[in-house]
């Protein structure tokens, strides 16, 4: 296929020329030739017709691929303010609310509440909370005690629980991610205040 820059350049190239034969479109003020030289005029002005309306058809074609391309790039960048890691986009929070309405702000951004699957995304989720700031994060027991699942439905595959975490002292059904200067993982009540970290793939 011809490039966006070799069909313009014809077709400025050759729009002067149909232009001038008077041929694109129909001139129906051009006085008739008569004789071989006319028909010859005719004959050139359709093909000049002919070649011109298919680098149009290629200029269009090009530019309709040139779009798709586009936007396939753009749907596969965070939005502004996420922070991409693997196949996903994360942001924290520092809002404190409880764990169910974080899951809803979360929802709200096409998210959820971040899930957990190995140590690198454990590190890099940290390197999004302040080091002081207690965070909510995917991970509940709500359902069924100690039954541990993820709120995006996500393999539940990894673990970083404090030491002797989850403890389930005076209910508690949700998971926070950085727990002491430890910055493990702890269960606390769901209606703790504290801030949160949506996810939510690419």
């Amino acid at each position: 296929m011809r490039t966006l820059f070799s069909v313009s350049a014809d077709f400025r190239e050759l729009l002067p020329v149909v232009e001038s034969r008077g041929r694109f479109g129909g001139d129906q003020h051009e006085k008739q030739d008569s004789g071989a030289g006319g028909e010859q005029d005719k004959a050139t002005g359709n093909d000049l017709k002919i070649k011109f309306m298919a680098m149009l058809g290629s200029l269009l074609l090009f530019i309709m691929f040139s779009m798709g391309n586009t936007e396939v790039g753009i749907d596969k960048n965070c939005h502004y303010g996420w922070t991409p890691f693997g196949d996903r986009c994360y942001k924290f929070f520092s809002q404190s609310i409880s764990w169910i309405a974080a899951e809803r702000k979360c929802i709200d951004q096409h998210a959820n509440l971040a899930s957990v699957h190995s140590e690198l995304e454990n590190d890099f989720l940290l390197s999004l909370v302040p080091s002081s700031k207690r965070c909510w994060f995917g991970v509940h027991d709500g359902v069924q005690e100690g039954a541990w699942l993820w709120s995006d439905g996500t393999p539940y595959d990894y673990t970083n629980w404090c030491a002797d975490e989850p403890n389930n002292i005076n209910v508690e059904n949700c998971g926070e991610i950085s727990w002491t200067s430890d910055r493990c993982w702890n269960d606390a009540g769901c209606s703790a205040s504290v801030g949160y970290v949506c996810a939510k793939d690419l």
